[in-house]
């Protein structure tokens, strides 16, 4: 909208991989501002500096300056994103990796951290068989019902149909209400993730 200085646009969404649906909006002037704003500092604060100093690195690089070489990557580093939960950054990450060593030592931060991924994993194993459950009992009252759909009018349904093709039925839950992200994280926050 900015780009094509539009007042108002539609982004069409896939959701589960099967329903359509499209979002309308107007043009949101101060919002726009902001993307702006957001988007030009991080232009101007970090990739023109890093530009700078990677191009700096390869000249050195070209004299074989070791001390050089070292600087500018550094500064590189600085601007480099900062870890997320995106597939993006594990993207970028494993784009950059340049493997020097076999290892490091670990610090107890990270230890901390590996321990936390064994929790989480843990809760997610649970979290599977846990919906595995939960569909086989929804599956089951629909074997009964010799029925593909359970219906919940305007709340949605549940379908195990057949697909053209597939070799076996497919379960797709499709009530309408779902949980906010608020109401997940607050679900999330309770969890003990230092327990031990």
């Amino acid at each position: 909208m900015i780009i094509l200085d539009a007042e108002y646009a539609e982004i069409a969404i896939l959701q589960d991989g099967n329903k359509f649906r499209v979002e309308k909006f107007e043009r949101d002037d101060g919002l726009c501002k902001r993307i702006i704003d957001i988007s030009k500092a991080f232009w101007e604060n970090r990739v023109l500096p890093a530009k700078e100093a990677y191009a700096k690195k390869v000249e050195a690089e070209k004299q074989g300056n070791i001390r050089e070489i070292e600087k500018y990557e550094s500064i590189i580093q600085q601007y480099e994103p900062e870890p997320d939960n995106s597939e993006s950054y594990t993207e970028f990450m494993n784009e950059r990796f340049l493997k020097q060593r076999e290892s490091i030592d670990g610090t107890i931060d990270m230890y901390d951290l590996c321990k936390r991924d064994k929790v989480l994993n843990g809760l997610k194993s649970i979290i599977d068989d846990e919906r595995t459950g939960i569909k086989n009992k929804l599956v089951k009252e629909l074997t009964v019902e010799s029925a593909e759909v359970i219906d919940f009018g305007k709340m949605g349904s549940v379908t195990w149909s057949e697909r053209k093709g597939a070799k076996s039925r497919t379960f797709n839950n499709r009530i309408r209400e779902l949980p906010g992200d608020d109401q997940l994280m607050q679900e999330f926050l309770k969890l003990n993730l230092d327990c031990y």
